[in-house]
């Protein structure tokens, strides 16, 4: 399924389509924020859990030094992809990337993400729907790499 519907709308009418992923990558900057904070302020109360109810065991060690030096690219490559956003936010804030550098990375992942599959699919119609709801995990891998 694409996200929030971006691609329905995007086959029925382009502008509503721009609409919902720009309030899409709002909601989602703001689901950043929030995970960054619980990182930051409530890892081991909240994060853990969070991340233990979302079905997700993260090692933090193996990412503190990825943080330090790509913190970045992590958060925007994981807000572009299938990869699950709300781990590399809460890490952002338990490794104290600077928020503006979540917020810029966030942005430009997320609206990446909803805006390139409302354009696609209002360019390239109905067939680029059915082939990214098939393979849209595979193909924002292959993008990334």
């Amino acid at each position: 399924m694409l996200d929030i519907d971006v691609g329905h709308a995007a086959a029925a009418d382009g502008a509503r389509a721009l609409l919902i992923a720009a309030v899409a990558t709002l909601g989602s900057v703001a689901g950043g924020l929030l995970g960054y904070v619980i990182g930051a302020w409530a890892f081991e109360t909240v994060g853990r859990v969070v991340l233990h109810f979302s079905g997700i065991e993260i090692n933090i060690d193996s990412f503190r030094a990825m943080y330090g030096e790509w913190g970045m690219l992590i958060v925007f490559f994981a807000g572009l992809t299938p990869l699950p956003y709300k781990v590399f936010t809460i890490a952002a804030g338990v490794f104290q990337v600077p928020l503006g550098t979540l917020i810029v990375a966030s942005a430009l992942g997320r609206s990446g993400r909803f805006f390139l599959v409302a354009t696609v699919i209002f360019f390239c119609g109905e067939q680029a729907k059915q082939f990214l709801e098939k393979y849209f995990e595979l193909a924002t891998l292959v993008l990334c790499a």
